[in-house]
């Protein structure tokens, strides 16, 4: 390894105060090119045995493949990506929130069969309609949880699942 290599490996570890970690990169040889790339196995594998030294190096990973990053997209491409993202989630949970103090659907709740500002109608993938009472929900997050468990999926991954609303009124979907 070249002492130019050496001196950038140092100073990387340097900034994770773990540079008493240097000769085992030297030994293994991981040269910078190659930090982007080291997991957890590998730490392992290289004799780093302290947690809070492999997680201080998987930060330090994880720094430098957002600054490889950034260096290929051109920041105002990623503020403006970011900005549109924000917004519309920002319009999502604006509008889930205005339609929860608002009636939502003409549903009945199951027990009384009258009306209910708390009771929404969800359909689910094979087109059954369920009757869901969102009282006590206060986010999208929250009403797609309860719905994924009344639709019977335990320990539902709220992130991986869409939801849209329709507006009962108008017919207008809304994502």
């Amino acid at each position: 390894m070249n002492d130019h290599n050496m001196y950038t490996l140092s100073q990387y570890l340097k900034t994770v105060d773990c540079q008493d970690y240097l000769q085992a990169f030297v030994d293994n040889d991981i040269t910078p090119d190659l930090l982007p790339q080291l997991d957890k196995a590998a730490l392992k594998e290289m004799g780093i045995e302290k947690v809070g030294d492999r997680l201080r190096i998987l930060i330090l990973v994880q720094l430098l493949n957002m600054e490889k990053l950034k260096s290929l997209i051109p920041l105002n491409d990623m503020v403006s990506t970011a900005t549109i993202g924000s917004s519309s989630f920002h319009k999502v949970e604006k509008n889930v929130w205005q339609k929860q103090q608002q009636v939502l659907t003409p549903a009945a709740t199951p027990a009384t069969g009258k009306p209910s500002a708390n009771v929404v109608t969800i359909i689910s993938q094979d087109g059954r309609s369920h009757q869901l009472d969102i009282s006590g929900c206060f986010n999208s997050t929250a009403i797609k949880t309860k719905a994924l468990k009344t639709l019977g999926i335990s320990k539902p991954k709220v992130e991986e699942w869409s939801a849209y609303y329709m507006e009962y009124k108008t017919g207008h979907s809304n994502v």
